[in-house]
């Protein structure tokens, strides 16, 4: 079975006339699967509707729907401080998956073309990508295949218009709502009017990433990994020994098995695994808690392991002058400009989010958390969403600020005993 993800879109509905094409000759058994979002205008949705339905049926295809109600997808973005995009994504691949699950050999046929290949390269570039992002969208992923990955756009309609075949036009493609529409629309006929070989530069660099990576990929799989079913690990001293380069490729790796698939309906950050990545990681310490996994180091070996009662949560370790992304949030803290902190001198400085429990010893005595969140009107449902600055004397400080509360801050006496001193947290939001 060949599963076409079909959207109505040119794409989707050029990559299902193609295959109608050269069905009999290769004795292909296809099939079409549909999501309906429920995300944009009612009169365009049932419109996009009829016509799948109308190709499927004139093309003797199966279709497998999947209607969602209309508002759940925006409904979770917004109580899960997640991107549309993302909760679309997690709905969508589930759905096909559960459809690919009823055939024994079948493949997922997507619609990705050369065009999105150069906005995904030229997005990564912009947001510092390595080698693995710089690759590009895959051309196949196990059972997932992008045929027409390296056809441009116009080529797509202009075959479509040949065969005298319509399509669905989804007029948020020309808004700039999104970051991949701004790209497309505003940034890329830039760089082409002032690099017209941007196609042939695109593919040249997209299979020198690929053999980059492919590198990283044999010198990481040369190491001992031990890949248990909610565990991976690998020696510490060895981990150690390997560039930055490499180490992203096994905790990527890492994180690849544990969570296989599309079981995640969001990817990591690509600053989550910075801390990681530089200089010696010493045993006894979390290195970073969050999506639902934790990196520590053990006395021996570095383990990252699933925690599942931390899928919204998230825990990083911050060091000074030095940038991390940990989930919305880009964090440096330094001695100059931010928001002020009273740390514990010389102890590690977390930034976490909530868990039960969780107290703070400000200057009007020891506040609950839970009790603040209440003041606020805060839903429980998004409490891990307020950061938290945490070191060897406990709380330093809830950042309320950036969920539009006010930050509560620890009192400014402290134990005699400990030295303590200011530092500045400056944060920006993706």
């Amino acid at each position: 079975m060949c599963l076409i993800a079909l959207s109505g879109g040119p794409d989707s509905t050029a990559l299902l006339r193609s295959l109608v094409a050269i069905r009999d000759k290769l004795s292909l058994q296809l099939g079409a699967a549909y999501v309906n979002h429920g995300l944009r205008d009612r009169e365009e949705l049932d419109r996009e509707d009829r016509f799948v339905r109308n190709l499927t049926a004139q093309y003797n295809i199966p279709l497998f729907e999947k209607k969602i109600r209309f508002g759940e997808i925006s409904a979770i973005s917004s109580r899960e401080k997640r991107s549309t995009e993302d909760v679309a994504r997690e709905y969508r691949y589930r759905f096909f998956e559960s459809v690919l699950g009823q055939y024994g050999k079948a493949s997922l046929l997507l619609g990705h073309n050369l065009d999105d290949q150069i906005e995904t390269i030229i997005t990564r570039f912009f947001q510092g990508n390595g080698p693995a992002g710089l690759k590009g969208i895959p051309h196949s992923n196990k059972h997932i295949l992008r045929p027409l990955i390296h056809i441009r756009k116009a080529e797509i309609l202009s075959y479509l218009t040949e065969i005298g075949q319509d399509w669905c036009a989804d007029p948020s493609n020309g808004e700039n709502e999104f970051l991949r529409n701004r790209v497309r629309n505003q940034l890329i006929p830039v760089i082409e009017d002032i690099f017209p070989g941007l196609e042939k530069a695109m593919l040249k660099q997209e299979k020198t990433f690929n053999d980059l990576d492919l590198l990283f990929e044999e010198v990481s799989s040369g190491k001992s990994l031990i890949l248990d079913k909610n565990t991976a690990s690998l020696c510490l001293s060895d981990f150690n020994d390997c560039n930055s380069f490499v180490r992203k490729k096994i905790l990527y790796k890492f994180f690849d098995h544990l969570f296989s698939g599309d079981e995640k309906g969001f990817r990591l950050p690509s600053g989550f695994f910075n801390s990681l990545t530089e200089g010696n990681i010493i045993p006894g310490r979390i290195y970073a808690r969050a999506y639902g996994l934790v990196v520590e180091a053990q006395p021996e070996r570095l383990v990252m392991k699933r925690d599942p009662g931390l899928e919204m949560g998230f825990f990083s370790i911050l060091s000074e002058n030095s940038e991390i992304q940990v989930n919305r949030y880009r964090i440096t803290l330094n001695s100059r400009r931010g928001i002020p902190l009273f740390l514990t001198d010389g102890s590690p400085v977390f930034f976490r989010s909530s868990i039960d429990g969780d107290v703070i010893e400000t200057d009007q005595g020891v506040r609950k958390l839970k009790e603040i969140y209440r003041q606020w009107g805060l839903d429980r449902s998004l409490r891990y969403s307020v950061p938290l600055v945490e070191d060897s004397s406990g709380i330093a400080a809830v950042l309320g600020e950036l969920e539009g509360f006010k930050n509560i801050h620890r009192k400014k006496k402290m134990n005699a005993s400990e030295k303590f001193n200011i530092l500045y947290l400056e944060v920006g939001k993706e």
